[in-house]
């Protein structure tokens, strides 16, 4: 998962980041799709994983206050381009006539697949919250009410950034332009605008960075802690109390993938097919577990069961499939470095580390 899921997802918030904050500062007219593969775009993106990385490394509260911060900056940002797409169409309704008379348009069958990765990514970042689970005073009441509220706000938040978008744009500028919200700026407001808009957005995407680097190291640090992944990433600092072993570890692949690719498109089939792999991966683990351990104290449940985790599964091998058929290489990849770490783990790792709690052995023997 760290190796392909975590690292695509940081990766791909980051070159968003550059790709936004290069058409806000840029003096160049930027048409649509030349950043991707635009070196400025790869250091950037780079330079702001280092940056948050050790910033992390500072502690919890400090990462904490920067998250709350950025948070506000997008919470705000949201707000702005909702309010603008309902004025736009509150004085011109045709273009969202005309986007909704044929909303299939140019669209195919085959593409729906990849299409809906790229949407789904939009609510992955609730499941991150499991990663902080030991730092939280009730995990049991928190993490439920996490997802399912983080679910419903994403939901709305996205459906009305969309019907905002397609509000001003037509919808095939919104298919291919990669700074879609400076766009809707120009329209809206003007030039100027669009560019102070682009830097707005560049700064709520650090919050989405900082969230997942955050997220992503405890996730590495627990692993280290329950002999799943190698001791020395189970570090964690006298000083700030922060694994940072395990955040530094994690910056280094994410500036590796970056420097290998910082195209939008290729990271987001790289991610895509590797993540919902260890999605429906997971589904199959909870239905095997609680088959295998039905006595397991269990905090709270999967409604359903196992009806829920058998749609989820389906789903998955359906988007796995559709993102593989529409970029074989990037998906290729990403299998390449999952597979990988199978045989690294269980002769480097497991074999050095024989223990491990019960429920975690269940999962990764599933892997096998």
């Amino acid at each position: 998962m760290f190796f392909a899921v975590t690292a695509g997802s940081i990766n791909l918030i980051a070159t968003s980041f550059a790709q936004y904050l290069l058409s806000g500062i840029s003096s160049v007219e930027i048409e649509h799709g030349e950043l991707n593969g635009d070196v400025r775009v790869k250091y950037i993106a780079i330079l702001c994983v280092v940056m948050l990385t050790f910033l992390n490394c500072a502690g919890v509260r400090f990462g904490a206050v920067v998250q709350n911060l950025l948070g506000a900056c997008k919470a705000a940002l949201v707000a702005l381009v909702v309010v603008l797409g309902i004025s736009f169409y509150i004085n011109d309704r045709t273009v969202l006539e005309r986007n909704m008379s044929q909303p299939f348009r140019g669209s195919s069958l085959s593409g729906f697949g990849p299409s809906m990765v790229a949407a789904l990514w939009a609510f992955c970042g609730w499941g991150d919250v499991v990663f902080l689970a030991e730092e939280m005073k009730n995990p049991e009441k928190d993490i439920p009410r996490t997802a399912f509220y983080s679910i419903a706000i994403v939901t709305i938040t996205y459906l009305a950034v969309n019907l905002s978008f397609l509000s001003v744009l037509p919808s095939t500028d919104v298919q291919s332009s990669v700074t879609v919200a400076m766009d809707l700026g120009k329209v809206v407001i003007g030039q100027g605008a669009g560019r102070w808009i682009a830097i707005i957005v560049s700064i709520s995407l650090l919050g989405s960075i900082n969230g997942v680097i955050m997220c992503g190291g405890r996730y590495l640090y627990g692993a280290a802690k329950s002999g799943e992944a190698h001791r020395w990433l189970g570090y964690v600092s006298e000083l700030t109390g922060a694994p940072t072993t395990a955040l530094i570890f994690q910056g280094a692949w994410s500036v590796l993938l970056l420097s290998w690719s910082s195209n939008f498109l290729e990271i987001l089939s790289y991610f895509g097919a590797a993540s919902f792999f260890i999605y429906g991966l997971s589904a199959a683990a909870q239905i095997q577990i609680r088959h295998k351990l039905p006595d397991l104290h269990r905090p709270y449940g999967v409604p359903f069961h196992p009806v829920v985790p058998i749609i989820v599964i389906c789903t998955c091998v359906y988007l796995v499939f559709s993102t593989i058929s529409s970029s074989f290489f990037q998906s290729a990849c990403a299998f390449v470095f999952m597979f990988v770490s199978f045989p690294v783990y269980y002769f480097l790792v497991k074999g050095r580390n024989p223990g491990g709690d019960t429920e975690t052995d269940v999962t990764s023997s599933l892997l096998m």
